[in-house]
């Protein structure tokens, strides 16, 4: 079945070359031989390209056959067979050179490349044919360069036109539009029909002064809306046109002899062809460009969601991650607590037992940097600001470094004057970032180092300087170091801690409507962060401050009975045996129910009740105690800690709310606002 395949399309392809070839020959040719018209060419060169080097023999024997016919001498014959049959083989050749050219025309430079085969290949075949004819005297020497340019112009014409058509249409022979873009190509195409007709007629006498050619333009002008397909069929109409009414001495070239006429016919067939062309893959060129910065923009949104799911569930990773490990840790922090009360604690213990405090308080540190970035980064972070002295604020935070400091073996030096500076800030976030960057300059300060703290008023802003003689920043670091998760300054130092300090206080900072900046000369001299945050005020404040709230002693005798509701055993185990030792009586639950049945029964003074209970959660006690007439003190104690947690343990009834691990102090704290309430 293949090998009859292949025969029958070596048959059309001679006989399809020999038909167009003879056809060609008729009009006008110079010397009988070299005509302006010979569509062969382009019918060679797509069966060629297609079809393989196989289907050679079939035009060489037609290009053969049709001079014979016409009456070459065999000799002229044979040559001018082989110049065609070479100039079809270079040009696939160079068609082919590029190994991604695309016969579908729709860029720029795969035109601009079938163009160039255009040119060159008939070179061949006009050099050849006519040197053949010469030599074997069917021509004389004085036509040579006349029937030079005919030839080849009709083989560039055959390429440009119909080898154009031909290649473009069979690369992708079908080709799916809508009813209305179909009835879009059939207006085009019936137009330039239409327009022959009209040029040819002229039924009205105006137009028989408008040039020919201007029929044509409008219509070729729509093509190009449908791309390099549908203007290769229209330069094909518009040429087979303008032969047939060159040809009959109808048109813009009706006044001129033959084959003269047929010439300039000819050469406005190719510059239309290679400008609408051009035109046509510039354009497709420009769609395929849109198309694909469109689909480029889909997957870039698709990939910007992706992002923004994994953000998301990562920061609910972190919120659970840091809920999970508040829970074990809370147990750890009152059995600490309770051991400190023993007034015959030896120092061993002791040292062991503030050791384990220590390791507790920096992994409950990291967990509340971890949800704070994690707000942070979500948006759903607010800061409790207020009108404070900056200078008290930095002297609270170089208390709370102060003996972190100390142990690493540094000199602390504190340049800060007594006059208050007043910001709007939220105290306790920049003592956060204050103590973050003293603790770093710390870390990364070799023994013994220079810790300088200042605090000063520069024009509008609030300024704190830390300064270090530590280890120093890279400037290929310096512009990276307030990013999460950076390796440590220098390549041999251990880093302390997750990586995220730094990156939260730049956020923090930014949130107050401040900036933090980064300084170093290299590794090796030191570092210098300088915070700057805007005055209240133009200057430093001249209206008193309003006070933070200051501790008050909560009396010895006083005593609570506490009802302690917590599903973790020995969370509630170790926090009941602490307040127990302090005085308070306890009751325990480990479920709502459990707790909702004790309220009946036991007539507590304050309830503190964990969130996240196996049978209804905290929110829903507190709500049921309240509706069944507590009137108590409702203390929320849990893991989550973020201000949304806080808001709807409020709306819940909660009169506090305490995250995990609660030390001792924080509780006292809260004992403290309930006497003071008790005693107004």
């Amino acid at each position: 079945m293949q090998h009859y395949r292949h025969i029958a399309l070596l048959a059309l392809v001679f006989f399809a070359y020999t038909a167009t070839g003879l056809w060609g020959l008729e009009l006008s040719p110079v010397g009988g031989f070299a005509t302006l018209v010979w569509p062969p060419t382009g019918i060679a060169l797509a069966a060629l390209y297609f079809g393989g080097l196989r289907l050679t023999p079939a035009i060489a024997l037609a290009a053969f056959a049709t001079n014979i016919v016409t009456g070459a001498p065999i000799l002229a014959a044979f040559g001018i067979a082989l110049g065609n049959t070479l100039e079809i083989l270079a040009g696939v050749y160079i068609l082919r050179s590029p190994e991604n050219f695309n016969p579908l025309f729709r860029r720029l430079r795969d035109t601009l490349h079938f163009l160039v085969v255009s040119g060159v290949a008939p070179l061949i075949a006009a050099t050849i044919g006519v040197t053949s004819l010469v030599l074997t005297g069917v021509m004389s020497a004085d036509q040579f360069l006349v029937a030079w340019i005919a030839w080849w112009l009709g083989d560039t014409l055959g390429i440009l036109v119909l080898g154009a058509f031909l290649i473009r249409w069979i690369a992708k022979p079908f080709f799916r539009r809508a009813p209305l873009e179909w009835a879009k190509i059939a207006v085009t195409l019936g137009a330039l029909a239409g327009a022959n007709v009209l040029a040819v007629i002229n039924p009205i006498p105006i137009l028989a002064e408008i040039p020919f050619i201007y029929f044509f333009i409008p219509f070729l002008t729509l093509s190009l809306l449908e791309g390099s397909r549908m203007i290769t069929l229209a330069s094909l109409v518009v040429a087979a046109f303008t032969i047939w009414n060159t040809v009959h001495g109808i048109g813009i070239f009706a006044d001129k002899p033959i084959p003269q006429n047929l010439f300039l016919a000819q050469l406005l067939l190719g510059s239309l062809a290679m400008i609408f062309l051009v035109i046509a893959s510039t354009m497709e060129e420009r769609r395929q460009a849109n198309i694909a910065l469109q689909n480029n923009l889909r997957d870039r949104e698709r990939a910007l969601q992706r992002v923004r799911r994994a953000d998301h569930a990562k920061n609910e990773f972190i919120a659970i991650l840091a809920h999970e490990l508040r829970n074990p840790l809370a147990p750890i922090v009152s059995s600490l607590e309770l051991l400190g009360l023993d007034k015959n604690e030896s120092a061993e213990h002791r040292e062991a037992r503030e050791t384990m405090a220590g390791s507790v308080a920096v992994m409950r540190r990291l967990l509340d940097d971890l949800l704070d970035i994690s707000r942070i980064s979500r948006r759903g972070f607010k800061l409790q600001k207020e009108r404070v002295d900056l200078i008290a604020v930095v002297k609270n935070s170089v208390k709370s470094a102060e003996s972190f400091v100390r142990e690493r073996g540094h000199t602390f030096t504190v340049a800060i004057s007594g006059e208050a500076i007043s910001v709007n800030a939220d105290p306790m976030r920049i003592e956060q970032v204050v103590v973050n960057l003293l603790n770093n300059a710390a870390k990364y300060t070799n023994v013994p180092g220079i810790i300088t703290v200042s605090c000063e008023v520069q024009k509008k802003d609030a300024v704190i300087t830390i300064t270090d003689t530590g280890i120093g920043i890279s400037p290929e670091r310096l512009p990276y170091i307030f990013e999460p998760f950076q390796e440590p300054a220098h390549p041999q130092m251990r880093r302390e801690g997750i990586g995220i300090g730094l990156s939260l206080s730049a956020r923090l900072i930014k949130l107050h409507g401040g900036t933090i900046e980064a300084a170093s000369k290299g590794e090796g001299v030191g570092s210098t962060f300088t915070i700057r945050i805007p005055l209240s005020h133009s200057n430093q404040m001249s209206v008193p401050l309003i006070p933070r709230p200051k501790k008050h002693g909560v009396p010895a005798a006083l005593a609570f009975d506490i009802l302690l509701v917590d599903d973790n055993a020995a969370a509630a185990e170790s926090l009941g045996t602490l307040l127990s030792a302090l005085g308070h009586t306890i009751q325990t639950a480990a479920t709502g129910k459990e707790a909702l049945d004790l309220f009946e029964v036991f007539h507590a003074d304050v309830a503190i009740i964990d969130i996240g209970l196996p049978d209804i959660d905290g929110y829903r006690v507190a709500e049921r105690a309240r509706k069944g007439g507590f009137e108590g003190t409702l203390v929320a104690l849990t893991g989550y800690g973020q201000d949304e947690d806080k808001a709807k343990a409020y709306a819940a009834g909660f009169n506090h709310h305490l995250t995990k691990p609660a030390s001792l102090s924080d509780i006292n704290a809260v004992f403290e606002k309930i006497a003071l309430a008790t005693a107004k």
